[in-house]
């Protein structure tokens, strides 16, 4: 098979990138001189895979690699995965079923609604200079909020050099007393979940 490596300048971990920028699949191998070093498969779309994804080809904290010069053979590498893969909002979304037991206050602003359901805006953070010379674009939860004019105006008030802001907007709703999240759809570059807008609206709920 292949691939393009790659050595990272932080943690020496050699990277294995099988078509155009990976898009036939993406491997790491952490202690590359270890007798037992195994290559690690990275889930396309995952996480981890747009993390790694970023050092190489978006922020550049890695050096072309070649196998011929390590002082050991390097392993070969496995077969590509086939598939199919998680949606990248799988990877935000909740492990197991929230009752509303859990966020009454939540809960009570639902029941409220004649649909028992509600739109909610997320603002997200990111900071600039990880985006540009650190290791990539990253967008944290920062806060939510019940209109967007509230969430603009925070955004006004605290933007700076040092952070940038991002809006989404997310519903929650009541399905037999769970908790669920018909639209909620994470872009790239974001890192928040479901479970967070949750415990900081059931905060701000309650004062």
């Amino acid at each position: 098979m292949e691939a393009d490596y790659f050595k990272d300048f932080e943690t020496d971990d050699i990277y294995a990138c099988v078509g155009p920028m990976a898009v036939n699949g993406l491997f790491r191998l952490s202690n590359p001189l270890a007798s037992d070093a195994q290559w690690e498969f990275l889930v396309p779309n995952s996480p981890t895979w747009d993390f790694i994804h970023q050092r190489i080809y978006r922020n550049c904290r890695v050096e072309v690699a070649r196998p011929e010069e390590f002082p050991c053979p390097l392993p070969a590498l496995p077969e590509i995965a086939p598939g199919p893969f998680p949606d990248w909002r799988e990877y935000f979304l909740p492990e197991q079923p929230i009752p509303s037991s859990k966020y009454p206050s939540v809960k009570g602003l639902l029941k409220s609604r004649s649909e028992e359901r509600v739109t909610v805006f997320v603002v997200l953070f990111e900071d600039p200079y990880e985006s540009a010379l650190g290791d990539g674009e990253f967008h944290y939860f920062r806060g939510v909020f019940l209109t967007k004019a509230d969430a603009q105006h925070y955004m006004d008030q605290n933007r700076s050099k040092g952070e940038q802001f991002h809006l989404r907007t997310m519903s929650i709703k009541l399905d037999r007393e769970v908790f669920v999240f018909p639209d909620f759809n994470p872009e790239l570059f974001d890192r928040y979940k479901a479970e967070e807008v949750l415990t900081a609206l059931e905060a701000g709920l309650r004062g």
